[in-house]
C-alpha cells in the first residue's frame, strides 16, 4: 500500500485513523531520541521491508 492509498484509507476509516494517531503518539514518546526506530515502528506492517 502506498502512502497516498494509506492516507485515503485513514481518511475513510475514523476508527483506524484514531488507532494510528494513538500509535504515533505512543511511539513518538517511546522513541523520542531514536528517530529511525520511530519511523520503522509507525510504518504499516504491509509496507515494512
Amino acid at each position: 500500500m502506498g502512502q497516498i492509498d494509506f492516507r485515503d484509507y485513514l481518511n475513510s476509516n475514523n476508527k483506524r485513523a484514531k488507532e494510528y494517531e494513538d500509535l504515533k503518539l505512543e511511539l513518538a514518546f517511546k522513541f523520542r531520541k531514536i528517530r529511525g526506530s520511530y519511523v520503522l515502528e509507525k510504518t504499516p506492517s504491509s509496507t515494512k521491508p
